[in-house]
């Protein structure tokens, strides 16, 4: 079923003859169909009445009807022991599909058109759906064949795509292994005209996209249409146009290996076989099968033979149009710029001829030095765009001829030439934007940006002149055509663009164009300044702890950082400088409150107060010994009445106390030292024996009954 993605408001119902009211017994229809009856309600017309209904709206729409009706017959399905064309069911009434879908062309979610009409008016409803199907060929986001028109049947294939939807499943590639997806909504619609429009004749096949995997871009796990990175194809198989323009005199010829000539628009009576290449007369208009049952879609063309010994009528399945060889006698050639130009300029080149239907043309351009380039071979198109990069004076030559003449025939019929005159570049015009409006405050960069009209390679040369007259370059010649421009200190600044194009040079350097600019620079100020310390509160006494400060507004800022007690003392830890860093160890625990101020340098003395401030509070505990270790100046062991020196190192705390114990071998604990600050004491035994040393360590704070430890250590020492 279709599931037709477009934007509201892209359809209209011009032109589909609208009517409100109660349904009618007799439904309008087109003139070509009337010879068939009147359409009836709640039933579905002849096979072959639905033919003609479909047939002529697609060619009121500029469209190929083996286009729509393998779309209606897509869209229809197969009712009614296999009756490929329905509006209505086999009780009458309107087909509707699970998702919506309305009728025999399956209307989705098309609220512009008449609902009720969409149902119960099978030409109306077919209406609808061709003008939905042309309005996505007119869509800019699907690709196209280069070259081809309306009239060709593969041009349609994104347009029928996008009828049902540009989904992932839609896809003509599967993204994973670049297979070709038969299961894609138009492989099938495509499949359905070459089973009823070519008859299902294996050597009648549609032209084949040389698709990859990297000419769409979607997520196979998301329901997001198909973005398209390619829009224009050229195929390599034969493009089929639709066999239905075929008028009266038209010469065509028969496309399969055997056709018949048939007595009557069907196949019940035949006159001969007509061969491959035979060359037939169209003697009117076409016709659509007698048979009013028929299943077969396309039509059948009055025609005779060249010698007119037999006519009859032909399917159009079988039929092309004939090609009659002519021949070009006369080639002209303009350009759209009048020579001379200047390098880098785009100049389209333009043929036109006499004599043939079907001319091609070939485009060589020629330079002073005799190198002869092409720039278009053999083609259709009569147009080339050429962007000579050199000045210089040239020969445009063009080579015209039929399209029937290849291989050893493909040699001119006719051809023209033209010299054209190109000039070096010249800059006509410059002009200067800047990133940032003025004005703006020292230090600030400011990209400049030029742009210039007249030459394909222009050079710029920057200055920028001060209010005392000085002036400086930012760049010299150059392609470059932006500079950046910092202004270290505030005033009214000229800035200024020479260009010119990249051939002057020496004596002619001189600027071709030029524009200046006044430019607006104030003194700094800070906006906003923050701060951050190195170490996260709380800490402990004696902790050094960096205080860093960062600003906005000012390339030049100065701060200054106070730290402010309990008590409320306030203590300057540094005036005004350009530092942003400064080191603060606090001495006592405590509540802290660290302040920053900031400004720009260039307020002083009376304007030195702060143009921006913050604060931020610090938490200082009391110290604390988180680890003891000790060591002896001599080592174990030594003999009795030795001095023996024992130290103690501790970590955590900036003001430790140590305890110092000696034990002997029946237990006896001896106090060296009480707690101090000394982290020494010396020890002189006097029997042998082994002893134990024992420190105990603990932040100086620490009294009466938090006098315990914080850490301990001891170690075994020996006496002889």
């Amino acid at each position: 079923m279709k599931a037709l993605l477009m934007r509201a408001g892209l359809l209209t119902c011009l032109g589909l003859g609208l009517f409100h009211g109660e349904a009618l017994a007799e439904y309008e229809q087109p003139s070509q169909c009337v010879s068939y009856g009147e359409i009836k309600q709640n039933q579905n017309p002849s096979l072959q009445h639905v033919n003609c209904l479909l047939t002529t709206a697609a060619l009121q729409a500029n469209i190929p009807p083996e286009v729509v009706k393998a779309v209606a017959t897509k869209e229809s399905g197969a009712t009614e022991g296999n009756r490929i064309w329905s509006q209505f069911d086999s009780e009458g009434k309107p087909r509707i599909s699970q998702d919506g879908g309305i009728g025999l062309m399956q209307i989705t979610n098309q609220s512009t058109y008449d609902q009720e009409r969409l149902k119960y008016d099978i030409y109306y409803n077919i209406q609808a759906g061709v003008q939905i199907l042309s309005n996505m060929y007119s869509r800019s986001d699907l690709p196209k064949i280069k070259g081809a028109g309306r009239e060709i049947i593969e041009n349609w294939y994104f347009p029928v795509m996008a009828y049902n939807g540009i989904k992932p499943v839609n896809s003509p590639l599967y993204q994973v292994t670049g297979e070709k997806n038969t299961e894609a909504y138009q492989e099938k619609v495509f499949a359905l005209i070459e089973y009823y429009s070519f008859v299902d004749d294996p050597k009648l096949k549609l032209g084949q996209f040389p698709f990859t995997t990297e000419d769409f871009s979607y997520d196979v796990s998301q329901d997001e249409n198909i973005k398209f990175l390619k829009k224009e194809y050229t195929l390599t198989d034969e493009l089929h146009s639709s066999a239905y323009n075929f008028v009266l005199g038209d010469k065509v010829t028969v496309t399969g290996d055997v056709a018949y000539l048939r007595s009557q628009p069907g196949t019940s009576s035949t006159i001969s076989e007509l061969v491959k290449g035979t060359t037939l007369i169209v003697n009117g208009d076409f016709k659509y099968d007698q048979d009013s049952s028929s299943e077969r879609q396309f039509v059948w063309y009055p025609v005779s033979t060249l010698d007119q010994q037999s006519t009859g009528y032909i399917s159009s399945a079988y039929l092309m149009k004939s090609y009659i060889p002519g021949k070009v006698t006369k080639v002209n050639m303009s350009t759209d710029k009048a020579s001379p130009q200047t390098e880098g300029t785009s100049i389209t080149v333009t043929a036109t001829s006499e004599g043939s239907s079907d001319p091609e043309y070939r485009f060589y351009v020629r330079d002073e030095k005799g190198t002869l380039t092409m720039l278009q071979e053999y083609g259709a198109s009569n147009k080339v765009t050429w962007t000579p990069q050199s000045k210089g004076t040239y020969t445009l030559i063009v080579h015209a001829k039929d399209k029937s003449k290849s291989g050893a025939n493909s040699y001119y019929e006719a051809r023209a030439e033209k010299t054209y005159q190109v000039e070096a570049g010249k800059v006509t015009k410059v002009s200067m934007s800047t990133d940032k409006a003025s004005p703006q405050t020292e230090g600030t960069p400011i990209t400049v940006t030029a742009t210039s009209e007249g030459s394909s390679e222009p050079e710029y040369r920057f200055y920028v002149r001060d209010e005392k007259g000085t002036l400086t370059m930012l760049q010299e010649y150059a392609s470059n055509n932006k500079v950046t421009w910092t202004p270290q200190s505030k005033g009214t600044y000229t800035l200024i663009v020479h260009a010119k194009d990249k051939s002057k040079s020496g004596a002619n350097s001189y600027y071709e164009a030029r524009a200046e600019k006044t430019y607006q620079v104030e003194a700094g100020k800070v906006t906003k300044v923050s701060m951050s310390t190195d170490k996260a509160s709380p800490q402990i006494e004696g902790t050094p702890i960096t205080v860093t400060a960062t600003s906005e507004g000012s390339s030049h800022p100065e701060y200054r950082f106070y730290v402010r007690d309990e008590k409320g003392t306030l203590t300057m830890l540094q005036e005004y400088g350009t530092s942003n860093k400064v080191t603060w160890t606090p001495q006592s625990k405590g509540t802290y409150t660290l302040i920053v101020h900031a400004k720009d340098k260039s307020k002083s003395g009376a304007n030195s107060y702060y143009e921006a401030r913050t604060e931020k509070t610090y938490q200082v505990e009391a110290g604390k010994v988180t680890k003891v270790s000790m060591s002896t100046d001599k080592a174990s062991p030594q003999t009795e009445g030795t001095p023996i020196t024992v130290i103690a190192t501790s970590e955590g705390s900036s003001n430790p106390e140590y305890r110092f114990y000696v034990r002997d071998e029946k237990g006896t604990l001896t106090m060296l030292q009480e707690y101090g600050a000394s982290n020494k004491v010396t020890w002189t035994p006097q029997s042998k024996g082994t002893y134990t040393l024992i420190v105990h360590a603990k932040d100086k704070s620490k009294s009466g009954a938090n006098s315990y430890y914080e850490a301990r250590i001891d170690t075994t020492y020996t006496i002889n």
